[in-house]
């Protein structure tokens, strides 16, 4: 996994662009898991604004990652101290007892998300794209300035990161009526529950 190619950004708030993320071994996995294990149970019906219904969501544990060698290197990789010591750089946090989540995400036609902020359990938010079926550039996260008037789009390129550590200004959402189609992406967390993965430096 690659973090050392980024676009720095300080308004609205502290955010990172970050290009060529993923191998294209570990794109082909993810993409095996959407296909396979996350597109047969989506409920277009269900799309309300939120992600809380998690029939667009797949999350990793132990068992379920064993499968996917290469999405697994990712995993060991968040963990590294290595990894965890940039990103506590880039985003001025301490990651010390914090916990990896990382989950493959779908969303198709008419979804949309409601401008919010990230539950406060979230230390740092890490949604990657995965653009392999000429998506609209547009259809990258929203994000909003204080007065939740709308600042701009991160561009929905393939193999591109929007990282952020939530606070209670780091506003972001997706507006209604976008032209999505199939939209794929990975989110990761650093979060303060527990999951099976622990950051230990």
């Amino acid at each position: 996994m690659n973090l050392n190619k980024y676009t720095k950004n300080t308004f609205p708030y502290l955010f990172l662009e970050m290009e060529d993320c993923f191998t294209n071994e570990t794109i082909k996995e993810f993409n095996d898991i959407i296909t396979n294990k996350v597109e047969p149970y989506i409920n277009t019906e269900n799309y309300n604004g939120e992600r809380t219904n998690g029939n667009n969501r797949y999350f990793f544990n132990n068992q379920s990652i064993k499968d996917y060698p290469n999405i697994e290197k990712v995993k060991d990789y968040l963990l590294s101290r290595e990894a965890v010591k940039l990103i506590e750089s880039l985003g001025g946090i301490d990651l010390n007892n914090s916990y990896l989540r990382m989950e493959a995400i779908l969303d198709k036609k008419t979804f949309w998300l409601k401008k919010h902020v990230d539950i406060k359990e979230k230390l740092v938010s890490f949604l990657i794209y995965i653009n392999d079926t000429n998506e609209p550039i547009e259809n990258g996260t929203d994000i909003y300035k204080e007065d939740l008037t709308l600042f701009r789009s991160v561009p929905f390129k393939h193999n591109l990161g929007y990282m952020f550590f939530p606070s209670d200004n780091t506003w972001h959402g997706m507006e209604p009526g976008k032209n999505i189609k199939y939209r794929k992406s990975v989110l990761i967390n650093y979060v303060t529950f527990k999951t099976d993965w622990q950051v230990k430096k």
